[in-house]
């Protein structure tokens, strides 16, 4: 059972600014739609979360090598907090209306914090839970925030029905003061010894070369590429597209479907709490069948047209994700120097968060051209092709 209590604070803390940041992305997306009633408008609020967040990844190995991670995450939710308060005043002054650039800019300033605050929350980890300990300490964070997921989404969007958006964003705030309150409990981290080598460029390039040198980085990135492509057919979008257009059945089963995922997830992080030991002994065997597993029920979805069996195989894909996931981002965490760990997560950020991006659109064209069922049956092959690589590179892991 895991007692640090770093770890405790490090969960709490981060649950708590995910139930705000969740918040308060409902209360401005409602405000920008309210304000404006365009979709377009709207729409630019995740795509401009997401630039930002990408922008700090590529700088924030400058941060890192220089500061406690600690410290990082404490500083980062501090400044949060205060552009919260801004963004209250901003739109309690009537300037929303004025200038809605204005928002955006404030958005983009809390996105950049997050931006720095998601790599170090990662690379934080193994400094408070080692060996299977670290195995049930991703289970426990996956199943946290899987959780949050399912409720703090329909929570959100049922307050704003109560609420106004300033009361929303006040909450939010206060949900951010208490993240700061639980983050000022962790130990400091300790820190690289800063030589006459480290320089911007070697900060900034230490994690892509940690990724191209480290064979078992590289693989893993590679995998975990093909695995965001295979995963980018979950979009809302895509969803939807398969409710509405390929089973013909009322849009809200679309929430159903990513609530079934989300629990998926949430026994699939149980599973792997349970069995952490057995996996941190055979991470590859656990990657490879989850990766397995996770395409056959893809390829079931495709084939399916059940809208009740589709809830049944959204708890699968969702729960052998988990298998596939967790022994993943263990295995990045012990095999990386603490050093430059929180240099590989930006970059695998950057990676990540690119091919998502890429991969949404071009599914998003072939579902329009060939049919949803088409890229679902995509993305399955993806993931036995996962399967296939683990295999062959098993040795890899037995590190």
């Amino acid at each position: 059972m895991l007692k640090n209590k770093n770890f405790f604070f490090l969960l709490y803390g981060q649950s708590i600014a995910n139930i705000g940041d969740t918040m308060y992305i409902i209360a401005v997306i409602s405000s920008v739609y309210t304000l404006t009633h365009s979709i377009v408008a709207s729409s630019l609020v995740p795509t401009i979360i997401t630039g930002a967040m990408v922008g700090a990844s590529f700088v924030s190995p400058l941060v890192t090598s220089k500061v406690r991670l600690n410290r990082i995450l404490l500083i980062t939710q501090a400044i949060k907090a205060v552009v919260l308060v801004a963004l209250i005043f901003y739109i309690q002054s009537g300037w929303i209306v004025k200038n809605i650039f204005g928002l955006y800019l404030i958005i983009s300033i809390i996105a950049f914090m997050d931006g720095f605050a998601q790599p170090v929350s990662q690379a934080i980890l193994p400094r408070y839970a080692a060996g299977s300990e670290l195995i049930k300490a991703n289970s426990i964070l996956n199943i946290s925030f899987q959780l949050l997921g399912i409720g703090g989404w329909a929570g959100g969007s049922i307050l704003l029905v109560w609420f106004s958006t300033k009361t929303i964003l006040l909450i939010s705030t206060v949900l951010a003061i208490g993240s700061i309150l639980l983050l000022c409990q962790l130990d400091a981290t300790s820190m690289r010894h800063q030589s006459n080598k480290s320089n911007v460029w070697y900060d900034l390039l230490s994690g892509w070369k940690a990724i191209y040198h480290v064979p078992i980085l590289k693989f893993t990135a590679i995998i975990s590429i093909l695995d965001t492509v295979a995963n980018s057919v979950w979009i809302s979008s895509i969803i939807l597209a398969f409710v509405e257009k390929t089973l013909k059945i009322p849009k809200y089963w679309w929430g159903y479907i990513n609530a079934t995922y989300m629990l998926g997830g949430v026994i699939g992080g149980f599973v792997c709490y349970q069995l952490s030991q057995q996996i941190q002994k055979n991470m590859a065997r656990s990657i490879f069948f989850g990766a397995l597993l996770t395409g056959i029920v893809t390829f079931l979805v495709a084939i399916n047209s059940n809208p009740f069996w589709l809830l049944g195989l959204s708890i699968l894909v969702g729960a052998f994700g988990e298998l596939k996931d967790v022994p993943q981002t263990s295995m990045i965490q012990s095999h990386t120097n603490k050093y430059i760990l929180p240099s590989v997560y930006s970059s695998l950020t950057v990676l990540y968060t690119g091919t998502f991006s890429l991969s949404s659109v071009v599914f998003g064209m072939l579902a329009q051209q060939f049919g949803v069922r088409a890229v679902f049956i995509i993305s399955s092959s993806l993931l036995v092709i996962i399967s296939t690589l683990v295999y062959s590179r098993r040795n890899l892991y037995q590190i």
